[in-house]
């Protein structure tokens, strides 16, 4: 290319190079935005955890105070006397119930919680521990909490404000001889929930309730232990308010402000009431240290790319030539890939069609197959002279092998279609132990060799596919008798683990027969494979057998393997998962 056309590509590079630039930048701001955002998400899923936590403690110090302090039948039987007492003896239960409790809520004082009430059935006031001469006033007005206790009978937990306490509230029903006699509050206040915020985590924990929100006033702090030197304090809840001037406690807030050259994250959850209303907010402070930074890393990597970008450009204006042999490179690799990608599509194509025409195949052959050993059974049972019979039995044995060829090839169809599905039945085990030893022992008697089984451990009825796991037995004490000239078979089968829905079994098949070379196992497992060709010719069979029974294995949610020597015998072993069935 000559120099005058390299000039002329040049106003169409620069473009390119200036659009370039435009994105790269942009996706450095969207990137930095994005980041921004996690960031925020994170801090805000951090606060809503440490409130959680915070308060999951706070329930389980008054699920056990009420548990093992409170709820006692004398206490119980006392409510349940004051609904059929006098008023003077009602002065005379609560002083009783007052002397009962007295030292337990001095030690709840101890503990930072200072709501320790019983009420009424009906939601009166009936002692009020950290107010003695208070009670008798019906709180139903007041305080959802104590309503919503009484009417469902059922522990309430939740935040909640009122007149003379704002905090986390926790009702307990009292039930006794199956009547509701009344319910007993032990509530954290907001100041204990502050407290343990401060002393838990490193933020700076404190309230801004719905009258400051609104008054946009100096913003209340219950600090806990001052992380945040308080005249800084002060000018953050400044910025807060005038953050805010157009938002509301309905919804979580996170922002960022900079006072006298520091960084604050300000993240702000809302506290909703049992009417589902919100009525404050705990907000955490905590500085910034990595702002700065994260700004001078934005920077340094903003000067980086525009550096970068210009060098780039001037390669590509001076290396026009280059670039462009490398981009016909490019478009040709991409037209082979194209190339290789359809014929990669369409080899899988043909392949799936392979498949489905082999299983169809042996679908329709297998039809006039069973119709073949069905008639060989019933000549079998006519009277025949011994040629006859023999040339039958012959029959009937190939007829066997091919159906059983046949179903071998449906069944790896089905696998390589994913369309084989187990089904769920209940299981004897010591029922399929028994048709397995019937449907073998008499071969390997004939072979002589001698074939034991056993299991250890009862083992208990369960829910499975009995055909499928019948079949991989069959599969696995088929190939031991067949290669196995003298010595034993042997079935084990024992319970590996067990839970209250589902049970592991694992299956042992052992044999002494010539064994398989360490280096051949690997092809064992694989479909149409066998240990070498000499295996076919002899012994027969397709190589589908044990590939059949690992799928089969995969489904039943377990793992088959084998430990083999030469002439040393084989061990093929698989576990098998099944649900258990439910006694009820």
């Amino acid at each position: 290319m000559s120099i005058q056309n390299i000039w002329f590509e040049r106003p169409r590079l620069i473009i390119i190079f200036i659009i370039t630039w435009a994105v790269l930048i942009g996706s450095l701001i969207i990137l930095k935005n994005l980041s921004s955002t996690v960031y925020n998400q994170s801090k805000i899923s951090e606060l809503k955890d440490h409130i959680n936590c915070v308060t999951t403690n706070s329930e389980e110090l008054s699920d056990y105070i009420f548990n093992y302090e409170v709820n006692s039948d004398k206490f119980l039987d006392a409510m349940l006397r004051v609904y059929s007492s006098k008023p003077k003896n009602i002065n005379l239960i609560r002083d009783s119930i007052i002397n009962m409790y007295d030292n337990i809520y001095e030690k709840l004082n101890e503990l930072g919680i200072s709501e320790f009430q019983i009420h009424l059935r009906d939601g009166e006031q009936f002692i009020c521990f950290n107010q003695i001469n208070q009670f008798g006033t019906n709180l139903f007005d007041n305080q959802f909490s104590v309503e919503l206790a009484n009417i469902r009978q059922t522990s309430i937990k939740g935040f909640e404000n009122g007149k003379q306490f704002t905090g986390y509230r926790i009702i307990y029903p009292l039930n006794y001889k199956s009547e509701h006699v009344g319910t007993v509050e032990i509530s954290h206040p907001i100041t204990s929930i502050l407290k343990n915020l401060n002393q838990l985590y490193p933020e700076q924990y404190f309230t801004i309730s719905e009258d400051d929100f609104q008054k946009k006033e100096e913003i209340i702090s219950i600090a806990g232990n001052q992380k945040i030197h308080t005249n800084i304090l002060h000018k953050i809840k400044q910025n807060i308010a005038s953050k805010l001037s157009n938002s509301s406690l309905s919804g979580t807030h996170i922002f960022t402000i900079k006072i006298d050259g520091h960084y604050f994250d300000i993240n702000m959850h809302p506290l909703y009431n049992f009417k589902k209303e919100p009525f404050a907010s705990i907000c955490s402070i905590s500085e910034n240290l990595n702002r700065e930074n994260a700004n001078l890393i934005f920077l340094l990597i903003f000067i980086f790319i525009n550096i970068n970008l210009i060098a780039l450009g001037w390669l590509v204006l001076n290396n026009y030539n280059k670039s462009k042999l490398i981009f016909s490179r490019s478009k040709e690799l991409e037209t082979q890939a194209t190339k290789y990608k359809l014929a990669k599509e369409e080899a899988e194509a043909n392949t799936h069609a392979k498949t489905l025409f082999l299983a169809n195949m042996s679908h329709e052959i297998r039809t006039p197959m069973n119709g073949i050993c069905g008639i060989t059974e019933i000549l079998n049972q006519t009277e025949l002279s011994n040629e006859q019979k023999s040339y039958l039995s012959i029959l009937q044995q190939s007829s066997d092998q091919l159906l059983s060829v046949l179903n071998d090839i449906l069944d790896f169809s089905k696998m390589e279609t994913h369309k084989l599905k187990l089904e769920k039945f209940p299981i004897n085990i010591y029922s399929i132990i028994d048709e397995v030893e019937n449907l073998y022992k008499n071969n390997a008697i004939k072979k002589g060799l001698r074939f034991s089984t056993n299991t250890n451990g009862d083992i208990p009825y369960f829910l499975g596919d009995p055909t499928r796991l019948r079949q991989i037995l069959s599969n696995l004490i088929n190939n031991a008798i067949k290669f196995t000239n003298n010595g034993s078979i042997a079935l084990q089968i024992e319970k590996k683990s067990e839970s209250c829905s589902e049970i592991e079994l694992l299956f042992k098949v052992e044999d002494t027969g010539i064994g398989i070379d360490p280096e051949d196992l690997t092809k064992l497992f694989k479909s149409f494979s066998q240990v070498d060709s000499s295996t076919n010719r002899k012994y027969g069979g397709t190589g589908l057998g044990l590939a059949i029974c690992k799928q089969l294995v995969l489904l039943m949610k377990g793992e088959i393997n084998v430990t083999s020597y030469p002439r040393a015998g084989s061990i093929f072993q698989f576990t098998a998962t099944f649900d258990l069935i439910n006694p009820n």
